[in-house]
Protein backbone atom coordinates (compact mmCIF):
# COMPACT_ATOMS: atom_id res chain seq x y z
CA UNK A 1 0.00 0.00 0.00
CA UNK A 2 1.30 3.47 -0.89
CA UNK A 3 2.73 5.72 1.79
CA UNK A 4 4.47 9.06 1.49
CA UNK A 5 6.13 11.95 3.26
CA UNK A 6 3.92 15.05 3.32
CA UNK A 7 5.91 18.23 2.65
CA UNK A 8 9.20 18.43 4.54
CA UNK A 9 10.76 15.26 5.93
CA UNK A 10 9.96 15.43 9.65
CA UNK A 11 11.26 11.98 10.66
CA UNK A 12 13.52 12.00 13.74
CA UNK A 13 15.81 9.30 15.07
CA UNK A 14 14.22 7.89 18.22
CA UNK A 15 16.95 9.26 20.51
CA UNK A 16 15.93 12.80 19.46
CA UNK A 17 12.85 12.34 21.68
CA UNK A 18 14.84 11.11 24.70
CA UNK A 19 14.20 11.58 27.53
CA UNK A 20 10.42 11.78 27.28
CA UNK A 21 7.25 9.79 27.89
CA UNK A 22 7.00 9.39 24.11
CA UNK A 23 10.46 7.84 23.88
CA UNK A 24 9.55 5.39 26.65
CA UNK A 25 6.34 4.41 24.87
CA UNK A 26 8.24 3.90 21.64
CA UNK A 27 10.36 1.16 23.16
CA UNK A 28 7.47 -1.27 22.55
CA UNK A 29 7.76 -0.77 18.77
CA UNK A 30 9.59 -3.39 16.70
CA UNK A 31 11.15 -3.69 13.25
CA UNK A 32 9.73 -6.73 11.43
CA UNK A 33 11.74 -8.62 8.83
CA UNK A 34 9.13 -10.93 7.32
CA UNK A 35 10.25 -14.15 5.65
CA UNK A 36 13.60 -12.51 4.98
CA UNK A 37 12.18 -10.31 2.22
CA UNK A 38 9.84 -7.55 3.47
CA UNK A 39 9.97 -4.95 6.24
CA UNK A 40 7.17 -3.59 8.42
CA UNK A 41 6.57 -2.19 11.89
CA UNK A 42 4.73 -3.80 14.81
CA UNK A 43 4.17 -3.10 18.51
CA UNK A 44 3.64 -5.01 21.72
CA UNK A 45 0.06 -4.71 22.96
CA UNK A 46 0.01 -6.81 26.14
CA UNK A 47 2.02 -8.00 29.11
CA UNK A 48 1.96 -11.47 27.55
CA UNK A 49 3.75 -10.41 24.34
CA UNK A 50 0.87 -10.02 21.93
CA UNK A 51 2.02 -7.94 18.96
CA UNK A 52 -0.05 -6.03 16.40
CA UNK A 53 0.90 -5.21 12.84
CA UNK A 54 -0.90 -4.99 9.47
CA UNK A 55 -2.54 -7.93 7.72
CA UNK A 56 -0.79 -6.84 4.53
CA UNK A 57 2.48 -7.46 6.44
CA UNK A 58 1.62 -10.81 8.08
CA UNK A 59 -1.37 -12.88 6.99
CA UNK A 60 -0.43 -16.52 7.65
CA UNK A 61 0.95 -18.73 10.40
CA UNK A 62 3.96 -19.43 8.20
CA UNK A 63 4.74 -15.72 7.89
CA UNK A 64 4.30 -15.14 11.63
CA UNK A 65 6.68 -17.97 12.48
CA UNK A 66 9.22 -16.85 9.87
CA UNK A 67 9.52 -13.23 11.02
CA UNK A 68 12.25 -11.56 13.06
CA UNK A 69 10.74 -9.19 15.64
CA UNK A 70 13.51 -6.72 16.46
CA UNK A 71 13.31 -4.34 19.42
CA UNK A 72 15.69 -1.56 20.42
CA UNK A 73 17.05 -0.83 16.96
CA UNK A 74 18.00 2.84 17.37
CA UNK A 75 20.59 5.19 15.93
CA UNK A 76 23.06 6.27 18.65
CA UNK A 77 22.64 10.05 18.21
CA UNK A 78 19.99 12.44 16.99
CA UNK A 79 22.09 13.30 13.95
CA UNK A 80 23.29 9.79 13.07
CA UNK A 81 22.83 8.74 9.46
CA UNK A 82 20.16 6.05 9.36
CA UNK A 83 19.66 3.26 6.81
CA UNK A 84 17.78 0.05 6.12
CA UNK A 85 18.54 -2.62 8.74
CA UNK A 86 21.02 -0.30 10.47
CA UNK A 87 21.80 -0.47 14.20
CA UNK A 88 20.73 -4.01 15.15
CA UNK A 89 18.64 -4.46 18.27
CA UNK A 90 17.36 -7.55 20.10
CA UNK A 91 15.70 -10.10 17.81
CA UNK A 92 12.97 -12.55 18.81
CA UNK A 93 12.52 -15.03 15.98
CA UNK A 94 9.06 -16.35 15.28
CA UNK A 95 5.60 -15.89 16.76
CA UNK A 96 2.28 -17.69 16.97
CA UNK A 97 -0.38 -16.44 14.56
CA UNK A 98 -3.67 -15.64 16.34
CA UNK A 99 -5.97 -13.80 13.92
CA UNK A 100 -6.15 -11.17 11.21
CA UNK A 101 -8.60 -9.09 9.19
CA UNK A 102 -8.00 -8.03 5.58
CA UNK A 103 -10.74 -5.39 5.77
CA UNK A 104 -9.39 -3.80 8.96
CA UNK A 105 -5.81 -4.62 7.89
CA UNK A 106 -4.62 -5.89 11.25
CA UNK A 107 -2.79 -9.02 12.35
CA UNK A 108 -2.39 -10.23 15.93
CA UNK A 109 0.44 -12.58 16.85
CA UNK A 110 2.08 -13.62 20.10
CA UNK A 111 5.82 -13.83 20.59
CA UNK A 112 6.61 -17.04 22.48
CA UNK A 113 10.37 -17.22 21.88
CA UNK A 114 11.13 -14.89 24.79
CA UNK A 115 9.65 -12.09 26.90
CA UNK A 116 10.30 -8.78 25.09
CA UNK A 117 7.68 -6.87 27.08
CA UNK A 118 9.73 -7.42 30.26
CA UNK A 119 12.42 -5.20 28.73
CA UNK A 120 10.57 -2.99 26.26
CA UNK A 121 7.08 -2.69 27.78
CA UNK A 122 3.83 -2.61 25.81
CA UNK A 123 1.36 -0.05 24.50
CA UNK A 124 -2.21 0.26 25.68
CA UNK A 125 -5.12 0.84 23.32
CA UNK A 126 -7.37 3.84 24.02
CA UNK A 127 -10.96 2.63 23.90
CA UNK A 128 -12.47 5.76 22.38
CA UNK A 129 -13.06 7.59 19.14
CA UNK A 130 -10.31 10.01 18.12
CA UNK A 131 -11.00 13.76 18.15
CA UNK A 132 -10.34 15.92 15.09
CA UNK A 133 -7.47 18.28 15.90
CA UNK A 134 -5.98 16.28 18.74
CA UNK A 135 -2.21 15.81 18.75
CA UNK A 136 -0.80 12.44 17.69
CA UNK A 137 2.51 10.85 16.77
CA UNK A 138 3.72 7.65 15.11
CA UNK A 139 6.70 5.46 16.00
CA UNK A 140 7.96 3.27 13.19
CA UNK A 141 10.79 1.78 11.17
CA UNK A 142 10.31 3.67 7.88
CA UNK A 143 12.13 2.01 5.03
CA UNK A 144 13.29 -0.64 7.49
CA UNK A 145 15.57 1.93 9.14
CA UNK A 146 16.34 2.09 12.84
CA UNK A 147 13.41 3.46 14.88
CA UNK A 148 12.16 6.94 14.06
CA UNK A 149 9.42 9.24 15.33
CA UNK A 150 6.90 11.06 13.17
CA UNK A 151 6.02 13.58 15.88
CA UNK A 152 6.45 16.90 14.11
CA UNK A 153 4.36 17.62 11.02
CA UNK A 154 5.09 20.53 8.71
CA UNK A 155 1.90 22.37 7.86
CA UNK A 156 -0.15 21.14 10.81
CA UNK A 157 -1.18 23.54 13.58
CA UNK A 158 1.78 24.13 15.87
CA UNK A 159 4.02 22.07 13.62
CA UNK A 160 2.99 18.80 15.27
CA UNK A 161 0.93 15.87 13.99
CA UNK A 162 -2.82 16.08 14.48
CA UNK A 163 -5.94 14.13 13.55
CA UNK A 164 -7.29 15.71 10.37
CA UNK A 165 -10.37 13.61 9.76
CA UNK A 166 -12.37 10.61 10.98
CA UNK A 167 -13.98 9.92 7.61
CA UNK A 168 -11.24 9.04 5.12
CA UNK A 169 -12.19 6.34 2.59
CA UNK A 170 -10.67 2.98 3.48
CA UNK A 171 -7.61 1.72 1.61
CA UNK A 172 -8.56 -1.89 2.28
CA UNK A 173 -12.33 -2.11 2.08
CA UNK A 174 -13.02 -1.69 5.79
CA UNK A 175 -14.69 1.17 7.65
CA UNK A 176 -14.00 4.90 7.33
CA UNK A 177 -10.59 5.77 8.69
CA UNK A 178 -8.51 8.31 10.59
CA UNK A 179 -6.55 10.81 8.47
CA UNK A 180 -3.29 12.57 9.42
CA UNK A 181 -0.20 14.11 7.78
CA UNK A 182 2.48 12.57 10.04
CA UNK A 183 5.20 11.23 7.74
CA UNK A 184 5.21 7.57 6.69
CA UNK A 185 6.92 5.56 3.97
CA UNK A 186 7.12 1.87 3.11
CA UNK A 187 8.12 0.00 6.25
CA UNK A 188 5.96 2.27 8.42
CA UNK A 189 3.04 -0.11 7.90
CA UNK A 190 1.84 -1.42 11.25
CA UNK A 191 2.89 1.66 13.23
CA UNK A 192 0.89 2.70 16.29
CA UNK A 193 -0.85 6.08 16.06
CA UNK A 194 -0.55 7.41 19.61
CA UNK A 195 -2.58 10.19 21.23
CA UNK A 196 -0.41 12.66 23.15
CA UNK A 197 -3.21 13.26 25.68
CA UNK A 198 -3.38 9.64 26.86
CA UNK A 199 -0.14 8.14 25.47
CA UNK A 200 -2.30 5.27 24.23
CA UNK A 201 -2.88 3.91 20.72
CA UNK A 202 -5.92 5.31 18.89
CA UNK A 203 -5.29 3.84 15.41
CA UNK A 204 -3.17 1.37 13.46
CA UNK A 205 -1.36 3.04 10.56
CA UNK A 206 -1.57 1.21 7.25
CA UNK A 207 -1.76 3.40 4.13
CA UNK A 208 -2.48 6.68 2.44
CA UNK A 209 -4.92 7.53 -0.32
CA UNK A 210 -4.36 7.37 -4.05
CA UNK A 211 -3.33 10.97 -4.69
CA UNK A 212 0.25 11.51 -3.52
CA UNK A 213 -0.16 14.91 -1.92
CA UNK A 214 -0.89 16.38 1.48
CA UNK A 215 -4.58 16.73 0.61
CA UNK A 216 -4.91 12.94 0.64
CA UNK A 217 -3.65 12.03 4.10
CA UNK A 218 -2.09 8.99 5.66
CA UNK A 219 -4.65 6.66 7.20
CA UNK A 220 -5.13 4.37 10.16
Amino acid sequence: LTEEICGANDFQNAVCRSPSVEYDRGRAVARLLIQGTSLCTGWLASATNHLITNEHCISTSAAASNTDYEFGSEAPTCGSANCQLCFPGTIFSGATFIQDSPGLDYCLVRITTGDPQATFGFLQIDNRVAVVGEQIYLVSHPGGRAKEFAYNSTGDVGGVGRVLSLTEPSCSGGTLELGYNNDTIGGSSGSPVIAVSSQKVIALHHCRGNALNCGDPNRG
